[in-house]
């Protein structure tokens, strides 16, 4: 579900350089969401701030959400679907686990719709 969108750690890296590597990120999560875009049409945003609240209380959630929980990857996702040749729901965000591990880019493909959980 998830790959690197940079492999370095960011141990000891503050201020302007940890600007210069989370603005590389969302620029690399850029480029996939012109293209997917491009191909399937615009996308839309689903927040991970109710299943991150959900976590954290340890509410039960659908089980794409629980998973993405799981690996600490609570960044808004990027949402296109259902696509039309095979009516999949495509999901990517740019996430960080903790202050000084790797950005990483995520991708989610459902057969089930990627909609906002409500409150």
């Amino acid at each position: 579900m998830t790959g690197r969108a940079g492999e370095e750690a960011l141990t000891g890296v503050y201020g302007a350089e940890w600007n210069q590597a989370e603005e590389a990120a969302e620029a690399n999560l850029a480029l996939v969401v012109a293209e997917l875009d491009q191909r399937w049409g615009a996308h839309r945003r689903v927040s991970m701030r109710v299943p991150l609240f959900r976590d954290q209380a340890g509410e039960p959630m659908p089980a794409l959400f629980q998973s993405l929980c799981d690996l600490d990857c609570y960044g808004d996702l990027t949402v296109w679907g259902p696509t039309v040749a095979e009516g999949r729901w495509v999901a990517v965000s740019v996430n960080q686990c903790d202050g000084d591990a790797p950005m990483i880019m995520t991708a989610v493909v459902s057969q089930l719709p990627i909609i906002e959980l409500p409150d």
